[in-house]
């Protein structure tokens, strides 16, 4: 493996002066409706999903809803379009996510790049629709704090309470147990060992959340068509932040990625 240049991690690119890291708030949070005059309307072909793949086979829109999938940051620039995706972006021929970005906001000045973005090809803008309790405290945890253990004990009370099985808000699978899955099922095998967020792990410390995350990832039912398992790239989550970080080494374990129910 090649040796990089100092990542953009450490180099205060994403932190602020205090060399703390503040995720911005969304600049796009609209959402497609099947309502009668829809600012987004709900229409075959026309939206183009990248990254965000767990919804897309949820719900059954592989022919409805186009995926483009996005490779690992580079460059200092952010998601690229590379291996496993397309070597460009399908629709302009964009080599950076960062591009489609600028192209729905050209005035607005992106200090972080994130995924999934939900692109309507009619009116060129972007599209996000945020669960703003599991972003603020949970996706973007491991970023500000190294996933502290307070919120920890706060998700693994909150799944104590009956109501609250076998998912997030009982019986049925919501946004909050999507959003959560991608952060929890990274933890074990990233973010504790390549984020250095390793006081605890998941599955020898959170019984609760490590039994809700199996749960979800080894269901291959009618209920979820084996959404959870089926987009799940461990060998990407591990490169991926190895090299955001600079690490010449990528982690091997642990044995295994997830332990069977």
């Amino acid at each position: 493996m090649t040796p990089r240049n100092e990542p953009d991690w450490l180099n205060k690119k994403y932190a602020d002066e205090d060399g703390k890291f503040r995720r911005p708030q969304s600049a796009f949070r609209s959402f497609v409706s099947p309502d009668a005059g829809a600012e987004f309307p709900a229409e075959a072909g026309r939206y183009l999903l990248y990254r965000a793949i767990i919804v897309r086979k949820l719900k059954s829109l592989e022919d409805i809803v186009e995926l483009v999938e996005v490779a690992g940051k580079t460059d200092g620039k952010g998601w690229t379009f590379d291996t496993p995706g397309p070597e460009k972006d399908p629709l302009y021929g964009f080599k950076y996510l960062r591009e489609l970005y600028e192209k729905a906001a050209p005035d607005h000045e992106y200090k972080y790049i994130s995924v999934p973005v939900l692109w309507d090809k009619n009116t060129e803008r972007e599209i996000e629709d945020m669960n703003d309790w599991v972003y603020n405290t949970i996706n973007n945890g491991v970023y500000k704090s190294g996933f502290a253990a307070t919120q920890q004990a706060y998700e693994e009370n909150h799944l104590a309470n009956p109501a609250h099985q076998p998912y997030l808000f009982g019986a049925n699978i919501t946004e909050a147990d999507i959003r959560l899955f991608t952060t929890m099922i990274r933890f074990d095998v990233a973010y504790y060992s390549i984020f250095k967020c390793n006081l605890k792990m998941i599955r020898h410390d959170y019984p609760r959340i490590h039994t809700w995350l199996r749960t979800l990832y080894w269901d291959e039912s009618e209920r979820t068509h084996g959404a959870f398992k089926d987009t799940t790239r461990f060998d990407a989550y591990k490169l991926g932040y190895s090299f955001a970080l600079g690490a010449k080494i990528v982690p091997v374990g642990p044995v295994p990625n997830v332990v069977p129910l």
